[in-house]
Formats: C-alpha cells, sequence, structure tokens
C-alpha cells in the first residue's frame, strides 16, 4: 500500500514515481479552495486547510518574549560590597576568545586571549560563522585558563562582567550567555559592559596617573573610527564617528589585495605595518601615482578611499593578464619593492586623515566656546582645557600612526596616553576594569538581561532598549552652531 505523508497543503507520496500526480492533485486542491466563498457549505470543504493565517487582535499586543501569560524577568539582585573583590570578565564581541580577572584595586590577576587570525586570514577578514564557531569552542578553555592563572577557584569570584556591546551579533552571544548563565548558577552579580567606553576608559586601569576629565578620545580599531570628547566616567561625546569603512577594516583589505602571508598571533594591519617599516634589498620605487588626501568631508571617517588608491597602484604596477578582470591585477608579479612603497603610501594617507580631523575637532570645540560666550548659553565654563590625547584600539598599536598623532598632541601641549599593546587589542581586561566601578556603585542588572545590543552607541550608555536589546534611539539635539543659527 502507499504510504503518503504530509507536507505543508500538499500530500508528498513517499514513493518518487507518484510524485508528480501527488503535486497535481494538490495543486487542484488549493486552486479549489481559492474559488470557493467564506460561506461556502460544500460538504468537502470541511477538510481542506485554510490559506489564510489566523487573524489576531493587535489591540493588546504581547511581546514574544514576555507573553501576558508569563511571569516578568526578576529584577536585579542585592548584594554586599566587599571591600576587595575580584571580577571575572568575558569579552567575544569579534574575532578574539578573552577572559580575565580583575580585582578591586584594577591589579590584573589574569588576561587570556586567544586569537582567530589563522581562521580568518583566508576570508581577507572576520567570517561570523567561523568566529562564532570559535568561541564557542574556545570560551570554556579560556575561563578555565584565566581562574588558574589567578590561582582562584569559581566560588572565589565576586562578580561577573561581560561585553553585550557593540559587536557582531553571533560573537556577543558566547560573552553573554556564558556570564549570565556563570552569574545565575553562583548568585553573583551580573554586568553587562559597552566595549568602547571599556577602550576608552583603559587609561584608568594602566597610567599611574590615569588621564584628568576632560580629554579626547580616539578609538580606532578594525569596526570603528571615532574621536570622542570624555568629559566623565559615563559621558562621552562622538565628534567624528565611523563612516563607511573603519580604519582597521581597510588595513585587512589592503593586506589581503597585496597577498600580504599573516602570522598567526596577528592579522593584515600588523603585516601591513610590518611591510611598511621594512627595509627591501632594492630600492623602493616611487608610486605610478601619488596618494592624495581624500577632500574633507562631513565629521566621519571613510577610509575607502586610500583603499581605492591601493587598488589603482596595484593595477599600474601589475595590470592584469589578459582576459582577466580590467579591475584586477596580478599578485604573482608584483615586487616586494613595490609592495613596500604602496604600504607605506597608505600608511602615510591615513595618518594624514587621522591628523586633519583631529584638527578639527579642536577648531569645533574652540568654535563652541566663542559662541557659549558670545551668546551666554546655560553650562559655559570657561575655556576647554583638554588634558590629554587616549589613543585605544587594535590599530593604536600601529608604531607609525603612534609617532605621527604624538607630533600633534606636543604641538597642542597635550598629554598622549597608549595602553600597552595586549590592552589595545580586544581583551577582557579593559571589561572587568569597567565592572569594578559598576559593583562598586550597585550597578549590577537581571541574569535574563543578557541580550546582545550589536549597536549600542557610547553616547547612551544608560539609553532605552526594546524587547530585543536594540538601542531606541532618542531624538537628536540641536548643537551650538544650530541653536546659534535660529536664534
Amino acid at each position: 500500500m502507499l504510504k503518503l505523508r504530509r507536507i505543508g497543503l500538499s500530500i508528498v507520496p513517499s514513493c518518487c514515481c507518484c510524485f508528480q500526480t501527488a503535486t497535481i492533485g494538490a495543486s487542484a486542491a488549493v486552486k479549489v479552495a481559492r474559488r470557493r466563498p467564506k460561506s461556502s457549505s460544500h460538504p468537502s470543504s470541511s477538510f481542506l486547510p485554510s490559506l489564510s493565517p489566523p487573524r489576531r487582535s493587535y489591540s493588546t499586543p504581547a511581546s514574544p518574549l514576555y507573553p501576558s501569560s508569563a511571569p516578568l524577568p526578576s529584577p536585579p539582585i542585592t548584594y554586599s560590597i566587599p571591600p576587595y573583590f575580584k571580577i571575572l570578565a568575558l569579552e567575544s564581541s569579534a574575532d578574539d576568545t578573552c577572559a580575565s580577572v580583575v580585582d578591586s584595586n584594577r591589579k590584573l590577576l589574569s588576561n587570556v586571549v586567544r586569537k582567530q587570525h589563522h581562521i580568518h586570514s583566508q576570508f581577507g577578514g572576520i567570517h561570523p560563522l567561523w568566529a562564532q564557531n570559535a568561541h564557542t569552542k574556545e570560551m570554556p578553555g579560556v575561563i578555565k585558563q584565566a581562574l588558574e592563572e589567578a590561582s582562584l577557584t569559581l566560588a572565589d569570584i565576586d562578580g561577573f562582567a561581560f561585553t553585550q556591546g557593540p559587536g557582531m551579533q553571533a560573537c556577543l552571544e558566547k560573552s553573554c550567555t556564558s556570564a549570565g548563565a556563570l552569574a545565575a548558577a553562583t548568585g553573583k552579580p551580573l554586568f553587562g559592559i559597552n566595549h568602547m567606553q571599556a577602550h576608552a576608559l583603559t587609561p584608568l586601569m594602566t597610567e599611574e596617573f590615569p588621564p584628568a576629565f576632560p580629554y579626547l578620545t580616539f578609538l580606532i580599531s578594525g569596526g570603528h573610527s571615532q574621536i570622542l570628547l570624555s568629559t566623565s566616567y559615563d559621558e562621552h561625546r562622538i565628534i567624528v564617528d565611523t563612516g563607511a569603512v573603519a580604519v582597521g577594516q581597510a588595513f585587512d583589505r589592503v593586506g589581503a589585495d597585496m597577498g600580504i602571508l599573516t602570522h598567526p598571533s596577528y592579522g593584515f594591519g600588523r603585516a601591513v605595518e610590518d611591510l611598511a617599516a621594512s627595509t627591501p634589498p632594492l630600492p623602493v620605487p616611487p608610486l605610478p601615482k601619488p596618494f592624495w588626501l581624500p577632500k574633507p568631508s562631513a565629521p566621519m571617517f571613510s577610509f575607502q578611499a586610500p583603499h581605492t588608491q591601493v587598488l589603482a597602484a596595484l593595477h599600474d604596477f601589475a595590470p592584469p593578464e589578459e582576459g582577466a578582470h580590467h579591475h584586477a591585477h596580478n599578485k604573482e608579479t608584483i615586487t616586494l619593492e613595490q609592495k613596500v612603497a604602496i604600504a607605506r603610501g597608505f600608511q602615510d594617507v591615513v595618518a594624514e586623515m587621522m591628523l586633519e580631523k583631529l584638527r578639527y575637532v579642536k577648531n569645533k570645540l574652540k568654535k563652541e566656546r566663542q559662541i557659549k560666550r558670545k551668546s551666554g548659553l546655560v553650562g559655559f565654563d570657561g575655556d576647554l582645557q583638554l588634558s590629554s590625547l587616549v589613543l585605544s584600539g587594535g590599530v593604536a598599536s600601529n608604531k607609525y600612526l603612534k609617532t605621527r598623532l604624538k607630533e600633534f598632541s606636543d604641538q597642542h601641549s597635550m598629554r598622549i596616553i597608549v595602553p600597552p599593546i595586549e590592552l589595545c587589542t580586544d581583551n577582557a581586561a579593559m571589561i572587568g576594569n569597567i565592572a569594578v566601578d559598576r559593583f562598586r556603585e550597585g550597578r549590577n542588572q537581571a541574569y535574563s538581561d543578557v541580550l546582545p545590543r550589536k549597536k549600542w552607541s557610547i553616547e547612551h550608555l544608560d539609553g532605552e532598549r526594546d524587547e530585543f536589546g536594540n538601542e531606541i534611539v532618542p531624538e537628536p539635539v540641536e548643537s551650538v552652531e544650530e541653536q546659534e543659527e535660529d536664534s
């Protein structure tokens, strides 16, 4: 006897030879159902499935996460604050799986980082699925290693911190769920930290004399290129934001396009830097066309133009083979000396773009203070004295860019602060650093508040979020210049 199995509206036989007949029969049934009016009393209409989705009343919409019949999530736990405590922090926002233990004195008891450059070098950038799988595999091991290096057990930990955003959604989930599960199982407080705030406040942990507010923070990484005015621990204003291509992303693209071999412990950015600083056996040839500085535009960083110039130089140095795409280049014929010339030209343009934006920020802040002084707006408190320029993020480890930015800070009587290289790139120690103050202030969160925040502006650290963890951006506020124009 022929066995049938039901899939959706059609009846599909397990025997392949009868597939066409069954499909035609199902199609006919669908056509009949479409012709028949809703009020039809045809005796055979009862067995036909409904073709339209069930209607739902939207007068009182229910949350898909918290239906009306389900109890609301429990509030954050209350806890006592001992004079000495230890935080276990986790980080997995991109391609580094990290765990660290930081004590109440901001002393680093352990700092474990497992990188994935050997996985993603074949893709020319971070592959989300491979990164997610690597985090899943490595997270238990880095937690175990961090505790062992600190000579602690899980019972010795007083609180758990994790990177909640911004970052890659699937990658963030690993630190979010791991920290949430550990905190709930041990009954300890939980702290979700903003990744960019952690970068901006790293000098509070690394410097013997931390910078005084206000100061400028230059965040340069694979996904962000921002200049911030940091006026307090939780107040950071974005003056120049990330555009189409962040600086670290541009370095990765240039390295991949030139076919540079990467090291298992670092990626294309460090490889391009090393290539530019190398001394090839033959003289470096001039570029076919000198790299030019893109025209200043809106207060946005976009390093697409330098990358395009690199592609043009590669095309001129190594024209494509016959039949290849006209924008391609022959990686086999380009010489080491030509690669060095391109890498140096690229770094020069990137440095000039950074300096141009820093000059823009200085002029903008000066103009704002002048307008406040002239109009007598509330909030004016004299001239703004910027004490320091803090560099943070993975690209801050680039020695050439640090040298160029130090020249700028010296010209403007600003102290330049660059954390150690291992704390410039992604790490969990900076996450624990923020959690230390949150622990003292009793600002923990519920165990259910572990949804990743793919986009989480440093300007809205305590902003409202929807039920899926997405940031609800408030209405923009007029700038000082706009207020002046309106008046």
